[in-house]
């Protein structure tokens, strides 16, 4: 699975068909039958063709789009519906949209003036293609979109009619709507952390907090992941501890319409199977195991989404659980010694972990945005607590909201000083800690095999030493386009 995430990174499909050639004879050799190492052949086959010609066809259409906006003289005219959760940031609405040009179905990024629409609303407008090239390569690719637009100031029109899915637009929406405007009407200018922790909107959050996570290298703690789906779920079994037949499933249906009111997010999507497998697995009264339950997540939003190969996040996401899954195993218990031990012991496996995270994603965090932060990990550990702090006050405050508007206003008064005091610790941690290092992109072919003859030769010392020999030769010059 690893290997694979390296083909997204590097865009490389023949890579990806051999990682998947090297995981079935692995696993055939260890204690497979000669029919079933054929079927998982098979499957790995029809997998690896089905996401090639997926992202042909929209490498097609970004190529077809680009084509006829060169050709452009002026503002194009479009018709179609809006297909994802519109976000709104100061001024403007982002959002896409479904359209066809030139008998070619589109599906675009879309950036207009602050208009109140939803999803699934069917739409005029006259738009003008954004130079894409500032983009991260693969950007549009993993969204599944043709490109990106600019909607001209008063040219967008509602018409009759709606696209899109029944329930999202019927039920979904309004929920996620009705959210983002209790938020912003408890919270004001305050609501813009509580409602990217919320919701993944990070429209109203004010350049300078979202610089200063860039800065701490904290920017995951903003990003909703099975971090925040985590707490949710512990909340939900903190209410539900007396329905002990029905336990599971009630929190199962209760993430799932949690993800399904927030929206296309993939890193929740990831936590999403993972909780519903491992829910499962104990359902049956089976051993939950992580590992299994992440590739079985990676396989099945693969099936789904295979431009999502290409998603910084979803490489991010896979790559990060990945890591916390290999060294939680090896943390010791808590040592017994009171409160403040504990307190110790969890403020020292966060950062081992975050560091664990850090070297796994190094070459990652290299490639896409050319430099790390030497204080993620301990601004980790630090940040964690106060961060889900504020995610569970604020969703909390919004049911009260939902529930009696005056109870609503006295938790927001209760939240707002806390929330903008971290605001405040944010801004201020970020002006006292260093620059990102700045350091060359290795061989991600050479560092990820030497990390794992590092991690998985146990005791062997030469393996060891062969394996940091590799990572090492990661950064040479003679290595630095080794790969395939």
């Amino acid at each position: 699975m690893a290997a694979a995430l390296v083909a997204g990174i590097l865009q490389n499909f023949v890579f990806l068909a051999v990682a998947f050639f090297l995981v079935v004879r692995g696993v055939y050799k260890a204690h497979m039958s000669r029919a079933d190492a054929l079927l998982l052949s098979l499957l790995c086959g029809l997998l690896y063709c089905h996401g090639h010609f997926s992202i042909d066809r929209y490498r097609l259409r970004i190529s077809e789009f680009d084509r006829q906006a060169s050709a452009l003289v002026g503002p194009l005219l479009v018709e179609g519906w809006v297909s994802s959760y519109p976000q709104q940031a100061y001024g403007q609405t982002r959002f896409e949209f479904v359209t066809v040009i030139g008998g070619v179905t589109h599906r675009l990024l879309v950036r207009a003036p602050d208009f109140l629409i939803g999803y699934g609303d069917s739409l005029r407008m006259r738009v003008r293609p954004r130079d894409s090239r500032g983009l991260r390569p693969g950007y549009l690719l993993s969204r599944g979109v043709s490109g990106s637009v600019g909607a001209l100031g008063g040219s967008v029109t509602r018409l009759p009619g709606h696209g899109g899915s029944i329930a999202k637009r019927s039920v979904m929406w309004p929920i996620h709507d009705r959210v983002r405007r209790e938020t912003v009407k408890g919270l004001g200018a305050g609501a813009g952390l509580p409602l990217a922790l919320l919701l993944g909107e990070r429209g109203l959050l004010t350049r300078n907090v979202r610089e200063a996570f860039a800065i701490l290298g904290v920017s995951h703690l903003l990003a909703l992941s099975g971090l925040h789906l985590g707490f949710v779920a512990l909340v939900l079994m903190l209410v539900t501890r007396q329905l002990h037949r029905w336990r599971g499933r009630i929190v199962l249906a209760s993430l799932a319409l949690y993800v399904a009111v927030v929206g296309f997010i993939l890193s929740l999507y990831r936590a999403l199977i993972m909780a519903t497998l491992l829910i499962a697995a104990k359902g049956v009264h089976r051993p939950p195991r992580l590992s299994q339950a992440l590739v079985i997540a990676f396989v099945v939003m693969l099936l789904l989404y295979p431009f999502a190969l290409f998603s910084v996040a979803f490489q991010l996401s896979f790559l990060a659980t990945l890591a916390v899954i290999l060294i939680v195993g090896k943390l010791g218990a808590a040592a017994e010694g009171g409160y403040w031990m504990r307190v110790w012991h969890g403020f020292r496996s966060t950062v081992q972990i975050s560091v664990a995270v850090q070297i796994v994603l190094l070459p990652v965090l290299l490639t896409y945005f050319g430099g790390i932060s030497l204080v993620a990990p301990l601004a980790t550990a630090v940040l964690v607590v106060p961060v889900i702090v504020l995610l569970v006050s604020s969703g909390i405050g919004v049911a009260v909201s939902m529930i009696s508007v005056d109870a609503g206003r006295v938790f927001y008064e209760l939240i707002e000083p806390a929330a903008a005091t971290f605001d405040r610790f944010i801004l201020l941690s970020a002006d006292i800690v260093p620059d990102h290092a700045v350091i060359p992109v290795p061989s991600l072919f050479l560092y990820y095999l030497g990390l794992s003859l590092i991690w998985f030769s146990r005791t062997r010392v030469i393996i060891k030493l062969f394996g940091i020999l590799l990572v090492a030769s990661a950064w040479l010059p003679v290595f630095s386009n080794l790969d395939f």
